[in-house]
């Protein structure tokens, strides 16, 4: 792959995250979910767009979709929390008396400082980074 073609990969990786955070923000999750979709086929790995995608599928209540971006995400970064935050939540949502037993665990060996822990868990509804 040429350095012309990294660059414009790289452009539309970019602009399609732009887009999606900005769709977002403004509650059009369907069409945040196709943004950072439109990323992702530059881009297949690319964890940021997979956990976005997630946030836009899990606000519209489709958690198996969801659950298979962050799974898809953590596969590729497995100790990527937003994706793991977002995952157990999906499972939460789909089986309410079974946690993310994958998850949870990995969970309580992460060391939150008490701020951040605050923080991340009253912005589940703004998690497009």
């Amino acid at each position: 792959m040429g350095i012309g073609a990294v660059v414009r990969k790289a452009r539309a990786v970019s602009s399609a995250r732009s887009n999606g955070n900005d769709l977002f923000k403004a509650s059009r999750f369907s069409e945040a979910c196709l943004a950072h979709g439109d990323g992702l086929q530059s881009d297949p790995l690319n964890t940021i767009l997979l956990c976005n995608r997630a946030a836009c599928r899990s606000k519209m209540g489709q958690w198996e979709r969801a659950i298979e971006d962050c799974t898809a995400a953590l596969n590729i970064r497995p100790s990527c929390t937003k994706a793991r935050l977002l995952r157990a939540d999906g499972n939460a949502k789909v089986s309410p008396k079974k946690h993310d037993q994958k998850g949870w665990p990995i969970m309580q060996a992460v060391k939150f400082p008490p701020v951040a822990w605050h923080q991340s868990s009253h912005q589940m509804s703004s998690l497009a980074v």
